[in-house]
């Protein structure tokens, strides 16, 4: 698996960058690209296989992702979480929203 897209120039004939390609990610799986950059997008893919293996290693993260939390909901999760391990995952974390300067 490949763990972001490949570094090559396509950018021949105005195609995206592979570089360019993981802007747009989100939107084209989510079926909301459109028009000339979903035109741009899928041209991209035609040409460009480490890209298209890209694609299918984040669709089956996401997918692996998801089957893990449904079987984790079956896990009640604690009522009341410490204060002191809440404080700890906030300072661990760069650019978490309420983390205090």
């Amino acid at each position: 698996m490949t763990d972001k897209p490949c570094q090559h120039d396509h950018s021949h004939d105005g195609m995206l960058l592979c570089s360019e390609l993981a802007q747009f990610l989100d939107d084209y799986l989510d079926g909301k690209l459109e028009g000339e950059t979903l035109e741009k997008f899928e041209a991209h893919l035609k040409l460009c296989p480490p890209c298209v293996q890209y694609i299918e290693s984040y669709k089956s993260t996401i997918h692996m992702t998801h089957k893990a939390l449904c079987e984790c909901e079956e896990d009640e999760a604690p009522k009341e979480v410490p204060e002191a391990l809440v404080q700890a995952i906030l300072h661990s974390c760069t650019g978490c929203k309420g983390e205090e300067d």
